[in-house]
């Protein structure tokens, strides 16, 4: 058997098996951006809920909770272009940053932390951008629920927790919001 590429079947030969046989269902599609943003606000709204987290205002799926007048923390599942993977920012923000912050609140602000406002398992909250699986819903469903749901309330949310006022916000701004910290 020769290799064959059709649109449910692959059969390619293996070392030391005569062929291998993976099947796809036709009917399972990949997640568009529209599905993405409707399976994130499902799944990250279990977690972030109970913490104050709400994403009522994001035309995608941006989740924020207010801290005081002047402090913002903001967790958004970002996917990549063609939706297989997805990465996750955590910072926080302020109305200080932006003449414009309403306009632009929540889905339009920038990452305070410049790159290194990515959640991932090695870094924490750092520059390492991991990528999880979002390919088709279960894809998305089982790396939430065995890795993602763990750094969100075992990472993220501790360093936002350590946010609380706009003096706690400085030293961590990074990029074009350094400007802010006064050094």
């Amino acid at each position: 058997m020769g290799d064959h590429a059709g649109p449910e079947i692959i059969v390619k030969r293996a070392h030391r098996v005569n062929a291998v046989v993976i099947c796809f269902d036709p009917l399972v599609k990949p997640l568009t951006h529209k599905q993405f943003d409707k399976l994130a606000r499902e799944l990250f709204s279990v977690v972030l809920s109970p913490h104050g987290f709400s994403c009522e205002l994001s035309r995608h799926c941006t989740f924020t909770r207010q801290i005081g007048d002047d402090i913002v923390h903001v967790i958004m599942p970002d996917p990549g272009t063609r939706c297989a993977w997805y990465d996750i920012q955590v910072f926080p923000t302020s109305p200080r940053f932006h003449d414009d912050f309403a306009e632009r609140f929540p889905d339009s602000l920038g990452n305070t932390l410049d790159v290194w406002g990515k959640l991932s398992e090695t870094a924490g909250i750092g520059m390492d951008q991991q990528q999880f699986n979002c390919k088709y819903e279960s894809n998305m469903r089982n790396r939430f629920e065995k890795t993602v749901a763990g750094l969100l309330v075992n990472t993220a949310i501790p360093f936002l927790d350590t946010i609380q006022t706009y003096d706690d916000m400085l030293p961590h701004l990074r990029g074009p919001f350094a400007r802010f910290n006064g050094k």
